[in-house]
């Protein structure tokens, strides 16, 4: 059994997600997969490193604050690799997020507490606590606007049911923009023109010009299940009142 340390916020978005700022490639510290010589990680793996030395090295502090500007609470999470696929490269691992079990995690922000300390050092601080597991899920009316061909009528009905059940702390594509979900209201999050001191939006405000609404995923979950229902019953309406 091998141990993995992964940067990811509570919902296990990583760093180079739709959601965060993009972090200036380094060949040295931080290169491409290609250069770090990773070749056999499927698309839906995730990224990590077999120790928080090398995870230190990669997230220095000028990385931790340049993340931390978009308001995003990041976190370290340690994984168990039990019998999890792994593609190890020279500065990272790419593994099977899936096959791997979650230990705990600790605030990213404590890598900029050590004063010297060596990383290692927060190897026992890791614990479980609930915001720190993913969501399988955000909205499955969201993804009801890409099952199939929809009358008008209904993909205002998909939409309009896509604004009532809002998740608290997820993520939309809304139109071109991503934004979070917090507090009653939607914050524009990964556009280097909104920070995370722009105010919260009303979703009531925006309703009458959306028509791309996506609940966003991290790498590696699927798809919630559709209530085939939904659109069934959209459709039977549709057709009656036609």
């Amino acid at each position: 059994m091998a141990i993995v340390y992964r940067v990811e916020n509570w919902e296990g978005f990583g760093p180079y997600s739709q959601i965060a700022p993009s972090l200036e490639v380094d060949h040295e510290y931080r290169p491409e997969p290609t250069i770090d010589e990773l070749s056999r990680f499927l698309l839906h793996w995730v990224f990590g490193f077999d120790s928080l030395t090398a995870l230190g090295r990669w997230f220095s502090p000028d990385a931790i604050e340049a993340l931390g500007r978009d308001g995003e609470q990041w976190l370290v999470s340690k994984y168990e690799l039990r019998n999890a696929r792994v593609d190890r490269g020279r500065v990272q691992l790419a593994f099977d997020k899936d096959e791997a079990e979650l230990i705990g995690c600790l605030p990213l922000s404590e890598l900029l507490k050590l004063d010297g300390e060596s990383p290692e050092s927060l190897t026992d601080s890791f614990s479980p606590h609930a915001p720190c597991m993913s969501q399988s899920q955000h909205s499955a009316f969201a993804e009801d606007l890409y099952s199939g061909i929809h009358t008008e009528k209904e993909r205002q009905a998909i939409l309009s049911a896509c604004f009532e059940n809002f998740i608290e702390g997820c993520y939309y594509r809304i139109n071109r923009n991503h934004y979070r979900y917090e507090r009653g209201g939607l914050r524009i999050v990964c556009d280097a023109r909104h920070r995370s001191e722009s105010e919260l939006i009303d979703p009531k405000k925006i309703r009458g010009e959306v028509r791309v609404l996506r609940a966003l995923r991290p790498p590696g979950t699927k798809p919630p299940k559709r209530d085939s229902r939904w659109t069934a019953s959209l459709s039977t309406e549709a057709q009656g009142s036609n």
